[in-house]
């Protein structure tokens, strides 16, 4: 086997703490209250639980209900909605330091980044990526949050490693499906770090033993690398339709405003590696890129949804290459407006409140102070209960 690495480099590098920049803790508060708008949106009023596990399954789910939760646009992982919702359940049911939270979260993206890194491109052919990484991830959030020792942290990852999984029948179905696979590695992640505390018998040889991750998974060949800049991989998305829509979107949203009763026709030219995705309304109209864009011309606003009834028609075909296109036809021009495959355009602000008010509404200006508070260290005893109010846990 040519592979260089096994066991113990591998779960060194999971384990391995690494040192955050100013500009890491920035972007730490920033993802922390894009992951609690996206908790809010979805949760309704819960009994306040004391058990870490009922409360890692609910807020997974509230994060990745609406599908808007952060992305690694190019390991194609969703670890935000499985990360922070392992260090939220531990944190908001234990006793534990406030300071803790964003080194945690740093581990838990990091692990999540790198076990994404080492699987073949065709992986994602069989396995729900974002599920078999974020369990690594989830776990080492959770014993990085809880300040365990090398051993225990090591054998909560082994134990996390004997239950990975996550079908890509939960992705490829696109259908909501894979909310569910999120929810798995949340709580799974969570188990395995208090059952290791409590002691639980790990399997060995988790890589090249029997039954261990190389059998049951391609893994590269190359060097194991640490991901050094794990939050900064991370992108944000702003809009109530597919992620692979985003680059049109943004590019449509620049040629607003255009009158709707004037357009007679659109042709939306999609780049060949998500025409597949989003070329059709087979799967819905929130996969549909020729939905996103009709809607888009009808309200004015992208964050706005229409599909109310068109006096135009929108249609799409296969660019052909990594390039789009969206032409519209008007009473008195033609608009041509080509847009990017790359889906990650940075931090708007913009973008960034509005998508904020349409999940949390009147909530969001306290969630973005909860968010600072935290990665500013400025997070006191009372964090806790404000934190849980605003979550609606406690009601």
């Amino acid at each position: 086997m040519s592979r260089a690495w096994g066991d113990s480099e591998f779960l060194a590098a999971l384990r391995a703490p690494i040192e955050m920049r100013p500009e890491e803790i920035e972007r730490a508060e920033l993802l922390f209250s894009d992951y609690l708008h996206c908790v809010v949106s979805a949760s309704s009023n819960q009994r306040f639980v004391t058990e870490p596990l009922t409360l890692a399954t609910h807020l997974a789910r509230a994060a990745s209900h609406g599908d808007l939760d952060d992305v690694n646009w190019q390991l194609l992982i969703h670890p935000g909605s499985i990360v922070n919702s392992a260090i939220f359940a531990l944190f908001l049911t234990r006793d534990i330091k406030a300071a803790r939270i964003v080194p945690a979260m740093n581990a838990g993206y990091s692990a999540a980044n790198l076990v994404a890194s080492i699987f073949q491109v065709g992986h994602s052919k069989k396995w729900h990526a974002t599920a078999t990484s974020g369990i690594f991830g989830a776990t080492a959030a959770s014993a990085h949050l809880l300040e365990l020792d090398a051993k225990t942290t090591e054998r909560a990852l082994k134990l996390a490693s004997a239950s990975i999984g996550g079908g890509a029948n939960a992705s490829i179905s696109r259908n909501g499906a894979t909310r569910f696979t999120r929810i798995h590695a949340t709580v799974v992640g969570v188990l395995a770090t208090l059952e290791a505390i409590d002691g639980a018998p790990a399997p060995d040889e988790i890589i090249d033993g029997v039954g261990g991750l190389a059998a049951r998974f391609d893994l590269i060949d190359s060097e194991l690398t640490k991901p050094t800049n794990a939050l900064g991989e991370i992108s944000l998305r702003y809009f109530p339709w597919s992620g692979f829509s985003q680059g049109a979107l943004v590019a449509l949203q620049g040629a607003l405003p255009i009158s709707a009763t004037e357009i007679r026709r659109v042709q939306i030219h999609t780049p060949a590696p998500i025409f597949p995705l989003v070329g059709s309304e087979e799967k819905g109209e929130w996969w549909s890129i020729a939905a996103a864009v009709k809607s888009t011309l009808l309200s004015g606003d992208p964050m706005v949804k229409n599909q109310g009834p068109a006096a135009f028609s929108v249609t799409t075909s296969n660019s052909g290459s990594s390039a789009g296109l969206i032409e519209i036809s008007t009473e008195s021009e033609n608009l041509t407006i080509p847009f990017s495959l790359s889906q990650d355009f940075g931090v708007d602000s913009g973008l960034l409140t509005k998508k904020w008010s349409a999940l949390a509404g009147a909530k969001s200006l306290d969630l973005s102070r909860i968010a600072h508070r935290i990665a500013s260290s400025n997070a006191d005893a009372q964090i806790r209960s404000d934190l849980s109010e605003l979550l609606q846990l406690n009601r």
